[in-house]
């Protein structure tokens, strides 16, 4: 999509789906629901913006939340976050119990405070509407399920995890992308991405051990895989050369913490040397897409002089 760029690296990425059933409940008659709802972030894609820093709408809420059980009784109604797994949720809602239900308030209130202090400026509109409800006609999950969920993810890592300074890159990283809790059930998505197959392997056994401590079904539901990068890459050194005699300029090399083919194939070809390039394009997946001509007789021009030196 972009011209003078020299992609060395892309991400591979796995889903893993989280799951816990649950015996309905009547909700206690001596504590009253609270709604919650956290809106206002930038989100964004879980790949190409995970290391900007921004905030997670369900991981804020769940903070929300035990900052709540440290001062009273308290357990999640419903929940809802998120709604792909290639995005950073920014929005969340829940309905809690709580026995003081006027303390819970008062606390989610200063957290929300404290938090929007913590964030960046893309997260500059984050809000926090809540409001101590008259009734909840809703049956409950067991109170043991917020429990667990605030165990599980507690311990486990979150944004990005390992970054390659050398080319200015996300490694590894996780996504709490699609939370969602109801009176049968709890079902959390995460969306773990990385270069390195090695890591994936690893983010999967972590996740996988921590679900059986606390009692969840894991299911893996897709992954592909990654292109790491090399540092001895001949096909890359001749690109750049060929870029720099034919333009007069140099080119980034750089990698996306999102997928691209390149990682299908290297898997299948382990001792492929490759790069990707190419030229500007326009209105991408749209009826509206359109090569620039310009920016692809530069390339290719580029590209044969690359193939005659090889």
């Amino acid at each position: 999509e972009e011209e003078g760029v020299a992609t060395v690296s892309c991400a591979g990425g796995i889903g893993l789906d989280f799951r816990l059933m649950a015996d309905r409940l009547p909700l206690a008659k001596i504590a009253r629901p609270i709604s919650l709802e956290v809106s206002g972030l930038a989100g964004g894609h879980s790949g190409v913006d995970i290391h900007l820093g921004r905030a997670n709408s369900n991981l804020l809420m769940l903070d929300l939340v035990s900052a709540i059980r440290s001062a009273t009784d308290a357990y999640i109604v419903e929940m809802s976050g998120g709604s792909k797994d290639n995005a950073i949720p920014s929005r969340t809602k829940a309905v809690i119990w709580a026995k003081d239900a006027d303390l819970a308030q008062k606390i989610a209130l200063e957290r929300a405070e404290i938090i929007a202090q913590r964030l960046i400026a893309d997260d500059a509109e984050f809000a926090l509407k809540t409001e101590i409800l008259r009734e909840c006609k809703r049956d409950s999950a067991d109170p043991e399920f917020t429990s667990r969920l605030l165990a599980f993810t507690d311990t486990l890592p979150k944004g990005v995890i390992k970054y390659n300074d050398e080319i200015g890159m996300v490694v590894t990283s996780l996504n709490y992308a699609i939370l969602n809790v109801t009176a049968d059930e709890l079902d959390l998505h995460l969306s773990s991405r990385s270069s390195v197959s090695e890591d994936l392997d690893e983010m999967t056994e972590i996740l996988a051990s921590a679900a059986a401590k606390h009692g969840f079904d894991a299911v893996t539901d897709s992954r592909y895989e990654g292109w790491a990068y090399d540092e001895n890459s001949p096909i890359r050194d001749e690109y750049v050369r060929a870029y720099r005699d034919v333009t007069g300029k140099e080119i980034p090399v750089m990698g996306i913490h999102a997928g691209l083919e390149c990682g299908i194939i290297k898997r299948a070809v382990p001792d492929m040397d490759i790069i990707a390039t190419g030229a500007v394009t326009i209105g991408e997946h749209t009826t509206k897409e359109a090569l620039d001509l310009d920016s692809f007789g530069l390339v290719y021009g580029i590209v044969k002089l690359l193939c005659k030196r090889l």
